[in-house]
């Protein structure tokens, strides 16, 4: 995964990029897929933020082997959550390999270094 410039405090953009062998199905509803941000707690890196999205199971996000695709996501915080400015990373969440809507657990999972962003400084951010 790499990042991109992003237009604004609170959109993230990040790029996708399956290997040459097989292609990434991401799981989503309705072309919303779970994602979130992960921050260094004590030296290992821990969830700080995951996007909420619908129960729904639409047909996987499609990447063919070798392409590439772009997302621009926004962070949106409720009423009483807060970033604090720190280095945190975009994981992304439900990508596969292979993908039996019929038996999810045969279902080939990617390896977690290809969903990953580099550290990035981000925040502070908070409800508005």
């Amino acid at each position: 995964m790499s990042l991109l410039p992003s237009p604004d405090a609170r959109t993230l953009r990040f790029r996708l990029r399956a290997p040459n062998d097989h292609p990434l199905l991401v799981d989503n509803c309705n072309g919303a897929f779970s994602w979130g941000l992960e921050r260094r707690v004590a030296g290992v890196w821990t969830s700080a933020w995951t996007v909420a999205t619908d129960a729904c199971h639409s047909a996987p996000i499609a990447i063919p082997p070798g392409a590439s695709r772009d997302f621009a996501e926004a962070v949106t915080l409720g009423a009483d959550e807060r970033l604090p400015a720190d280095d945190y990373r975009i994981v992304v969440h439900g990508v596969y390999a292979t993908h039996d809507a019929a038996d999810h657990a045969r279902n080939v999972a990617v390896a977690r270094e290809l969903l990953v962003s580099a550290p990035f400084a981000f925040g502070p951010l908070d409800a508005r």
